[in-house]
């Protein structure tokens, strides 16, 4: 009939080529996809490694110094040298450490990133266990038996060691120091005076004049333990030297 419009009914093979182009694409769109997210991960990677490593997006513009009473922080950052304006990535922290450990009064030192300008230094300074008096002041001992800081007075709290005056020799400081670490907490802070006269021969003289003699520092976990339950009896002396056999003697 003139006028009317014809339908062209696809053949199948022109369905399966159809198919067959779509399955393509589909193909195509799988394979390209995680491509595309590989590249852009890969491009925000190398963005990243470079605000990091080469920017000056996150450079060294201070450094904050925490853990100090004895020293000031001024002293830590002048031995400490971080460089300044450096991208923090590359700013070495184990020199920054060894730096400020070569401070006597330092034990230890730990430096860290703070992003995005900030150098951290923790610093762990020595704690004076004993004095010993010399020509020029008293002479502070850490618990490591560390000599670090002369000083014209006993800081308070920490004890005096009164040695044999024919010379203090290292054993005897390394026997009163780990003496004083094991001495029950309630006591540490009441000993005036240590008198050794060897290493094997320790004696503690607390602030009321009661006297504990200790001996050698062989024990001393145990001798602690035994300290604790003689205290509570009245007496001026009490011995722990052999602390399977202890003793108190005489009266305050």
């Amino acid at each position: 009939m003139a006028g009317s419009a014809t339908r062209v009914t696809p053949s199948s093979q022109e369905r399966f080529l159809a198919r067959q182009a779509a399955r393509r694409r589909a193909d195509r769109a799988r394979w390209t996809r995680p491509l595309l997210a590989l590249a852009a991960i890969a491009v925000l990677a190398a963005v990243a490694a470079w605000v990091v490593w080469s920017s000056t997006l996150l450079t060294s513009r201070q450094v904050a110094v925490v853990g100090l009473h004895r020293i000031t922080a001024e002293q830590v950052r002048e031995v400490a040298a971080v460089p300044m304006d450096v991208p923090l990535a590359k700013v070495d922290l184990g020199a920054i450490e060894r730096r400020v450990q070569t401070l006597p009064v330092v034990r230890g030192a730990t430096a860290s990133r703070s992003w995005p300008h900030t150098i951290r230094i923790a610093v762990e300074e020595r704690r004076a266990a004993v004095a010993v008096p010399g020509s020029d002041g008293f002479l502070l001992v850490d618990f490591d038996a560390v000599a670090f800081e002369t000083v014209g007075a006993p800081p308070e709290g920490v004890p005096q060691l009164r040695a044999n005056p024919s010379g203090l020799q290292a054993d005897t400081v390394r026997a009163v120091v780990t003496i004083l670490e094991a001495v029950p907490i309630g006591i540490s802070g009441k000993i005036a005076e240590v008198v050794a006269a060897s290493a094997d021969d320790v004696a503690l003289v607390l602030v009321d004049g009661r006297q504990i003699v200790w001996g050698s520092a062989v024990d001393s976990a145990r001798k602690a333990d035994v300290l604790r339950a003689l205290l509570k009896r009245p007496g001026a002396v009490y011995d722990v030297s052999a602390p399977g056999a202890p003793a108190v003697r005489g009266a305050i």
